[in-house]
């Protein structure tokens, strides 16, 4: 529970306070998907071409990916997934893991785990966060365990982006929601 509180706090202050980073950035910017965010200079953006993830699908990664993946044993445990879908984000709720509970925002995991989430907005969005806990599993199939994972569901009226981080990519994860622009 203490390590989501910081983890909202770090999105919250990078989100409220347009931190200046530490590192240095790039932009990734696509007008096909009329999106754009900044992300560290050391980590790439490509298509995600897994199981019909759509043209305006994109992975996030570190340039050593390659070489943590084979430290963590096969699990990978940096890569970002971020999705934009046609749909507003009222509609998009209903599909995500996101859910009002007694007043409060909660994100669902595995097997209906629940995790404190939080309500963020950014220039022209509306969106939710919080750290999911998910299975982790390596490459080949095997299962790794439970890992806590960013997760937020931001959106305008029509279009809508799920970003989802893998338990090392909080940093990342955090700047790329304090700079996203979904662009008309």
């Amino acid at each position: 529970m203490i390590r989501t509180a910081r983890l909202i706090t770090i999105a919250l202050v990078g989100l409220a306070a347009g931190t200046s980073p530490q590192q240095p950035e790039r932009t990734f910017t696509s007008a096909t998907c009329q999106v754009a965010f900044r992300h560290r200079a050391d980590w790439v953006v490509g298509p995600d071409t897994s199981q019909a993830a759509g043209p305006c699908a994109f992975l996030i990664r570190p340039l050593a990916w390659d070489s943590l993946l084979l430290a963590a044993d096969s699990v990978d445990l940096y890569t970002l997934g971020l999705r934009l879908v046609a749909e507003g984000f009222d509609a998009a709720l209903a599909e995500s893991p996101f859910e009002r509970r007694n007043g409060a925002w909660v994100v669902l995991g595995r097997q209906g785990l629940e995790s404190s989430a939080t309500a963020i907005a950014g220039q022209n969005w509306q969106g939710v966060w919080g750290t999911a806990t998910i299975g982790c599993y390596r490459l080949e199939g095997g299962y790794a365990g439970l890992c806590d994972a960013p997760t937020a569901l931001v959106g305008t009226g029509t279009r809508s982006v799920m970003l989802e981080g893998g338990p090392q990519s909080e940093d990342v994860f955090a700047r790329i929601l304090a700079t996203l622009e979904l662009r008309p």
